[in-house]
C-alpha cells in the first residue's frame, strides 16, 4: 500500500505507517533528496566555473587584439633601442614584430577552441535530459500544486512549489551560461571588426582575415544540436510546461 504520509508518497514492502519504520523511511527518503541536491549542485558550479573559464579566455584574446599594436611597439623598442616610437607602420622590423603578437594570438584562440570543444560535448546530453526532465518536471508540479490546492495539503503545496522553483533556477542558469558564452563570442568578434587592421602590411592583413573567419558566426551552445542554450529556449521551454499543465488541467476536467 502507498504511503502517502511520507514526503514523498511511495509503496514499500513494509508498513511505514507508523513507528521505527515509519521514521527510518522518513530519512532515507530526505538522505536520497540532500545526495541529489549535492550532485545537481555539484553539475552547476562546474557548468559556471567552465563558463566563467571560457569568457575569461576570450577576453583574453579580445585583449591581445585591442593592444596588440602597444605590445608590438613596445617589444620593437626594446629590442632596437636606438629607435624612435615615431612612424613605424612602413618599418618591416616593426610589422614582423606585429606578426609574432599575431601568431602568439591564434595560439591562444585555437586553445580556447578546444576548450570549448569539450565544454560542448559535456553539457550536450545533460542539458537535453534536464531541459526535457524539467519541463515536465515544471508542469506536474503545477497540476499536483492545483490539487494540493483543493485537498489543502500545504505540505505538498510547499514540496512541489520547491521543486518546481529548483527546475526553473536549473534551466535558467543553463540558459544564461550559454547566453554568455555567445554574447562573448560577439563580442570577440566586434573586437575584431573595429581593430585598426588598416595599419597592417598585407601579410599580417592575411593573417588577421584568417583570424576574422574563424569567428564570423558566433558560437552557439546547444544540446544534441536541438536547443540552444539562450534566454529564448528557457522561455519556450516555460511556456511549453505551462501548455502541458494546462492539458493535463482540462483532461482532469
Amino acid at each position: 500500500m502507498v504511503n502517502k504520509h511520507l514526503p514523498l508518497p511511495c509503496w514499500y514492502p513494509f508498513p511505514t505507517h507508523e513507528g521505527v519504520l515509519h521514521v527510518v523511511a522518513v530519512l532515507l527518503q530526505l538522505a536520497a533528496a540532500l545526495c541529489g541536491a549535492i550532485v545537481l549542485v555539484a553539475i552547476l558550479l562546474l557548468l559556471i566555473f567552465n563558463t566563467q573559464r571560457i569568457r575569461y579566455e576570450m577576453r583574453i584574446v579580445g585583449y591581445s587584439l585591442n593592444t596588440i599594436f602597444h605590445r608590438a611597439k613596445k617589444m620593437f623598442l626594446e629590442q632596437n633601442p636606438h629607435r624612435k616610437g615615431d612612424n613605424l607602420r612602413d618599418d618591416p622590423e616593426y610589422q614582423k614584430v606585429i606578426g609574432d603578437c599575431l601568431k602568439d594570438t591564434i595560439i591562444h584562440h585555437h586553445a580556447v577552441s578546444e576548450i570549448l570543444s569539450l565544454y560542448l560535448d559535456q553539457v550536450d546530453m545533460p542539458v537535453a535530459m534536464a531541459y526535457t526532465i524539467g519541463a515536465g518536471v515544471i508542469a506536474a508540479g503545477l497540476f499536483n500544486i492545483l490539487i494540493a490546492l483543493q485537498d489543502k495539503n500545504y505540505a505538498s503545496i510547499i514540496l512541489f512549489s520547491m521543486l518546481i522553483s529548483v527546475e526553473t533556477m536549473v534551466m535558467f542558469v543553463m540558459s544564461l551560461c550559454g547566453e554568455s558564452i555567445t554574447s562573448e563570442s560577439i563580442k570577440l568578434r566586434n573586437e575584431l571588426y573595429f581593430s585598426k587592421w588598416y595599419n597592417l602590411d598585407i601579410k599580417n592583413r592575411k593573417t588577421l582575415l584568417n583570424i576574422q573567419t574563424s569567428m564570423v558566426q558566433p558560437v552557439i551552445v546547444s544540446a544534441l544540436g536541438i536547443i540552444d542554450l539562450n534566454m529564448d529556449s528557457f522561455s519556450n521551454i516555460i511556456n511549453s510546461a505551462y501548455s502541458f499543465f494546462n492539458l493535463m488541467n482540462t483532461q482532469m476536467e
